[in-house]
C-alpha cells in the first residue's frame, strides 16, 4: 500500500530523472548530493539495510522519511539519521504509533500486538 507521503513524492519526482551513484557493490543511491553528501530529496537501497527514501541532509536522513527493511516499516520525522519526531513503526504482529527521540520510542505513544 503507498502511503500519502509516498504518493506525493512519486507524483513530485521520477527515479529516472534522478541522478545515481553506486555507493558500493551492496548499496545505491538516487538522489542529489554535495560534495559527495546526499542533501535533498533521495532514494537509498542498501542488500541489508533496505530501502531509505525521504529528504536528505548532510547524508543523513532529516525530515520526512520512509525506511523499508524485510523485518519492518517506519514512517516518519528523521532528525540526523535517527527517528525524532512522530513516526508509525510496523512489523508482523506489532505496530507502534507515537513520538521518538534520537532513535528510541519516547513520551505518548500507542503499541498494538496481535496474538494467534
Amino acid at each position: 500500500m503507498v502511503t500519502r507521503f509516498e504518493k506525493k513524492v512519486l507524483n513530485r519526482v521520477r527515479i529516472e530523472e534522478l541522478p545515481y551513484d553506486k555507493r558500493s557493490d551492496d548499496e545505491i543511491y538516487f538522489g542529489r548530493q554535495d560534495s559527495g553528501k546526499r542533501t535533498d530529496y533521495g532514494i537509498n537501497i542498501h542488500a541489508v539495510e533496505g530501502i531509505m527514501s525521504g529528504h536528505y541532509k548532510r547524508d543523513k536522513l532529516n525530515g520526512e522519511g520512509v525506511h523499508i527493511h524485510v523485518d519492518y516499516t517506519y514512517q516518519g520525522e528523521y532528525s540526523k539519521g535517527k527517528r525524532h519526531g512522530f513516526g508509525k513503526l510496523k512489523k508482523e504482529g506489532y505496530a507502534y504509533i507515537g513520538n521518538w527521540t534520537n532513535g528510541l520510542r519516547d513520551g505518548k505513544g500507542m503499541e498494538k500486538t496481535e496474538v494467534d
